[in-house]
């Protein structure tokens, strides 16, 4: 048998039960109460505000306590792309992002020209 079929059976607890003086079904609820806390949190500050953005960016969301917001679908996404300034935007922010990118990568002098030409074009010179 394989070292990885041997590591998967001795995860998920099949195999030889004598070399195991301990039993799976009682470390689980251990196991759980470890890892609950954190899968909350994670559900709670991550996934739920990135759900709640993704509908609100459906909606001409009104601020203002109960009163209606009205369903646009995806208007908002063609108002945004139409947009000039958005679309300079969005552009400075993936140019910043490969900038980080090439930074961490050991490319900074290129990530930084990369970035200088992409936001400024041709209408300064590049060094």
């Amino acid at each position: 048998m394989g070292f990885l079929s041997r590591w998967l059976n001795n995860l998920l607890g099949i195999g030889d039960a004598r070399r195991r003086p301990w039993s799976r079904s009682r470390q689980l609820p251990t196991v759980f109460a470890f890892l609950l806390p954190g899968i909350f949190l994670f559900l709670v500050f991550n996934i739920y505000p990135l759900l709640k953005a993704l509908q609100i960016s459906f909606y001409d969301w009104s601020i203002v306590p109960n009163t209606p917001s009205e369903f646009v679908g995806p208007a908002n996404y063609a108002q945004a792309l139409a947009d000039p300034i958005a679309r300079l935007a969005s552009s400075a922010g993936i140019g910043s992002i490969a900038q980080q990118h090439h930074t961490r990568k050991g490319f900074a002098p290129h990530a930084l020209l990369f970035t200088r030409h992409h936001l400024l074009g041709d209408r300064f010179p590049v060094i």
